[in-house]
């Protein structure tokens, strides 16, 4: 079996999942971590500043962008598709259009495959939904938590005079109860409650968090400060999420209900994005130049098998 060679980009939880999750698998070879920070791999892996990116341009099959979607990737994606496959966790809904239509445009002029939004929402959830929507000529519901966000917790991390955070996210419970009793139109709610830790300038720091566009703007969001010790003791790596869909007719009704409970965020999305990346070889074959989402891609290609065999094993 052909092992991919990867990067990961960023050093954060995320990077630091990916980096474990690949030590036990046998169709990925980790090459190089590379990080702003100074930092050091507990399993020896050599880390570089990014700077040193363009040095292994014959080196690395694919990079695995683990930085923030609010500043890194919007940032990363296009600079290192220039030159590298890319796979990243982009989570931003609102803006994966725009994310994809510009990335894209970039694959084909440097003749790159880039994989985006490839964790567990976007990622595994989109894939479940696109297959339930359908059967249920609406769009399924999702909803998330109790769980901490990363996305979000890094988002309020990079607000100045923040020294710490994290956001939990709940669902909301009337619209929950009404989407799994098949109301229609029901759509997707959550409550953010956002823990800081700060010295000053908490109004300004809870006006930021509040009108962050695509985050917290327009949602029910509660901020409130601590001390480094009770966040401390906030901390949790679990989180959850639930995808509803739900068909009445006369006489007639089917409920969908997906769950999902991970006790490490960063590690079952580290999972996921290393189930693609073990695979990029095909990817790279079969949709050739341009970008691609978990949408585009069949399941059968995520299986190292022959195409009988997987038939008869999952079919």
């Amino acid at each position: 079996m052909k092992k991919i060679k990867i990067g990961i980009v960023g050093y954060g939880g995320l990077g630091h999942a990916v980096e474990q999750e690949a030590k036990n698998r046998g169709d990925v070879k980790l090459v190089t971590i590379f990080s702003r920070r100074e930092v050091e791999s507990p399993f020896g892996t050599a880390v570089f500043k990014p700077e040193k990116i363009s040095e292994f341009k014959n080196k690395i099959d694919v990079l695995i962008l683990c930085g923030g979607s609010q500043n890194d990737m919007l940032v990363d994606a296009p600079r290192y598709l220039k030159e590298f496959n890319i796979i990243n966790t982009f989570d931003t809904h609102k803006l994966v259009p725009r994310e994809y239509e510009k990335l894209n445009k970039i694959a084909v002029a440097n003749e790159k495959t880039g994989l985006i939004c490839a964790g567990w929402d976007p990622g595994l959830f989109s894939v479940l939904r696109a297959l339930l929507a359908p059967i249920s000529d609406d769009t399924p519901a999702c909803f998330y938590g109790k769980g901490i966000s990363l996305g979000h917790s890094q988002a309020v991390k990079r607000i100045n005079c923040v020294k710490d955070a994290i956001s939990f996210t709940f669902p909301d419970k009337n619209a929950l109860k009404n989407a799994k009793s098949g109301v229609k139109g029901v759509k997707s709610a959550s409550i953010r409650k956002v823990f800081v830790v700060a010295d000053e300038n908490y109004d300004a720091i809870t006006n930021q968090i509040l009108n962050m566009p695509n985050y917290f703007k327009g949602e029910k969001t509660e901020v409130t400060f601590v001390s480094e010790k009770e966040l401390a003791r906030l901390k949790t790596a679990a989180h959850c999420g639930e995808i509803i869909s739900v068909k009445k007719e006369a006489g007639y009704k089917h409920f969908f209900n997906f769950k999902l409970k991970t006790t490490s965020n960063a590690r079952l999305t580290a999972k996921i994005v290393l189930a693609y990346a073990g695979v990029f070889d095909r990817l790279e074959k079969r949709f050739g130049n341009r970008v691609i989402t978990p949408l585009h891609i069949p399941p059968i290609m995520l299986l190292r098998k022959p195409e009988l065999q997987a038939i008869k094993e999952f079919v």
